[in-house]
C-alpha cells in the first residue's frame, strides 16, 4: 500500500501520511538519502519491529534503524533493507516491541524494496522498545 495514509503490512499506523516537517526535525542529508520518501509515522504500544542486527551489536542497545517486515531468509533482508549498501551482511533477524507511542521517520528504503524506521535521534531505542526474540535467517 502506499504511503498517503495508509499502513505499509498492517504495522503500525501512519500519522495521518503527514509529511515529517509537520512532525520530526528534518533529517541531515546522509540519513535523508537512505530513504526514497520519508514521514512521519506513529507506532503504538505493542506494535512489533524488526531488525537484522549487524555483527555484535547487543539485543538491548540496537541501532536505530529498524524494518516492518518479518523476513525469514538472509536474501529477504538484504531485499528489504538494502544491507549490503547501507551495512553488513546479517546471520539474524531480532523481533522489538514498542512500550509506548513514538513518532518516527518511515519510508521506502532507498535501493530496496521494503520500509525503514529510523528513530529520532534523542530517542533511546533502549527506553522505548522491548526485545522480544532472536532467530536465525536462512
Amino acid at each position: 500500500k502506499g504511503l498517503a495514509g495508509l499502513s505499509e503490512g498492517g504495522f503500525g499506523r501512519m500519522a495521518s501520511g503527514s509529511l515529517v516537517r509537520d512532525k520530526l526535525p528534518s533529517l541531515t542529508q546522509d540519513f535523508k538519502n537512505a530513504f526514497e520518501i520519508v514521514r512521519a509515522r506513529t507506532f503504538k504500544a505493542g506494535d512489533k519491529i524488526y531488525r537484522a542486527p549487524q555483527l555484535g551489536e547487543l539485543a538491548e542497545k540496537p541501532s536505530q534503524w529498524f524494518n516492518t517486515r518479518e523476513v525469514v531468509t538472509k536474501g529477504a533482508a538484504e531485499s528489504q533493507s538494502n544491507i549490503v549498501k547501507w551495512g553488513n551482511p546479517v546471520e539474524t533477524l531480532r523481533t522489538y516491541e514498542f512500550t509506548r507511542n513514538v513518532t518516527v521517520y518511515y519510508g521506502k528504503v532507498a535501493g530496496g524494496k521494503g520500509y525503514q524506521i529510523l528513530l529520532p535521534k534523542d530517542v533511546n531505542p533502549s527506553t522505548v522498545l522491548r526485545f522480544l526474540k532472536e532467530r536465525k535467517l536462512r
